[in-house]
């Protein structure tokens, strides 16, 4: 998909921009006097995931073997404070190396130049590897980053807790709100759990695209918002509701929410495909996840876009070259995509193995769901999604917090926005 700057007037756009202002394996290592030598940073919020983040960082680490040269540093930053302190970091000409961003980052980064072209770097053969999804990284013509995964949601409920309450998993608006309810009185425990506060910004924004296009909304349509469309009002209302209902996990960042459902705490909650298996525990099985399509009109889901991509400002272009070209190769891409749960897109085709989908049967839905997924980055509004993200979600908090009306809320944040 070719991406262009749109021409959208908001001034808190320009400020921000002007702050930052395959799946085959190589043959052999490069020759040895031909090797890049050195110390590589790498940055993703998930290596300071419970489970596989260390998982993660040990693969990262990996490519000492192939390059005895080179030295990984990984680097862990918490997912709210990711997108701040890369910001900082790179306006003063600093950074990780090479590092991850989300789908809705990117276009902030690729407009301000941050992101260090990848078509010299990658080879002809690598780049018949690459999948569609990396395809939404080219921007002006230019391939900037590539996948780390594509990541769809499903609704995640826990067998156990809703046979103990006599609830039958739901399937509409309707039957969550009820089931959520008749678990907490029933048993005491939390029925439903999202995310809901603007201390979590951008993954709110990821997760809450799922009640908008799960009813049939959008953020814009023929390149105009439509911020306070009927669809969206309706998915904000109910989304209140929810809110509203006493067995909601009010006040809960995910850490707390993916705790809780890990310890048996928690009945049910949209997630992606990333939260099963940071989740499994001795008191919540693989087998006691199960998922299936979110409980709302539309067959749709937001997604988790992951790219990664080399620092313009790299002072060690050519050992993060060689990383990246290692990244996309065959084995290094199968072992990624299991340690994410084998239910995300990564940048190649990779395997499934055998049993999988037996031991875990809450990967069935997530690997149906990735068919009907739909980014949080809006439409012919993508280098100022940002702006409008925070725009939009600020006028949900008072909805949640201070009980205003959910059209008049989605209306004042679309007169914000003209």
């Amino acid at each position: 998909m070719h991406r262009k700057r749109p021409a959208l007037a908001l001034a808190t756009a320009l400020v921000t921009v002007g702050a930052l202002a395959a799946c085959t394996t190589p043959a052999a290592a490069p020759e040895e006097d031909e090797t890049p030598s050195g110390t590589l940073t790498v940055a993703h919020w998930d290596f300071l995931a419970p489970a596989y983040g260390e998982q993660m960082q040990a693969i990262m680490k990996e490519y000492e073997d192939y390059n005895p040269n080179a030295t990984i540093e990984t680097v862990g930053i918490v997912r709210a404070d990711y997108e701040t302190k890369l910001k900082i970091q790179f306006s003063s000409g600093g950074g990780p190396d090479v590092f991850t961003m989300a789908d809705t980052f990117f276009p902030e980064l690729a407009a301000a130049g941050k992101l260090a072209p990848l078509d010299d770097v990658l080879t002809d053969e690598i780049v018949e590897t690459l999948n569609n999804t990396n395809d939404a990284a080219i921007w002006d013509g230019q391939r900037l980053a590539v996948t780390w995964q594509v990541a769809p949601y499903a609704f995640l409920w826990n067998k156990d807790i809703l046979a103990a309450a006599g609830v039958e998993p739901p399937t509409t608006p309707e039957e969550l709100l009820a089931a959520a309810i008749e678990i907490k009185e029933k048993t005491g425990i939390t029925g439903f759990a999202v995310r809901h506060r603007l201390a979590e910004e951008t993954p709110w924004w990821i997760d809450f695209n799922n009640w908008p296009v799960g009813f049939g909304g959008a953020w814009s349509e023929n390149g105009k918002l439509t911020i306070d469309s009927p669809e969206n009002v309706e998915a904000v209302t109910f989304y209140k509701e929810m809110y509203d209902s006493g067995a909601f996990a009010v006040g809960d960042d995910a850490s707390t929410f993916r705790t809780k459902f890990s310890e048996g705490q928690l009945a049910m909650m949209i997630d992606a495909t990333g939260s099963p298996p940071a989740m499994i525990s001795e008191a919540v099985p693989s087998t006691s996840m199960m998922s299936s399509p979110l409980p709302f009109p539309e067959l749709a889901t937001s997604q988790v876009g992951i790219y990664f991509g080399i620092n313009s400002g790299t002072k060690n272009k050519p050992l993060a070259d060689d990383f990246l070209k290692w990244f996309l190769s065959k084995d290094t891409q199968q072992k990624v995509s299991e340690i994410i749960g084998n239910t995300s897109t990564v940048a190649t085709e990779t395997e499934v193995p055998a049993g999988f989908l037996d031991a875990n049967p809450w990967a069935e839905a997530y690997r149906t769901n990735g068919a009907y997924t739909h980014s949080s980055v809006i439409a012919g509004f993508e280098s100022v999604t940002p702006q409008i993200r925070h725009v939009v979600l600020g006028w949900i908090e008072k909805v949640l917090l201070e009980d205003l009306d959910p059209q008049e809320a989605l209306t004042s944040a679309a007169d914000a926005l003209k």
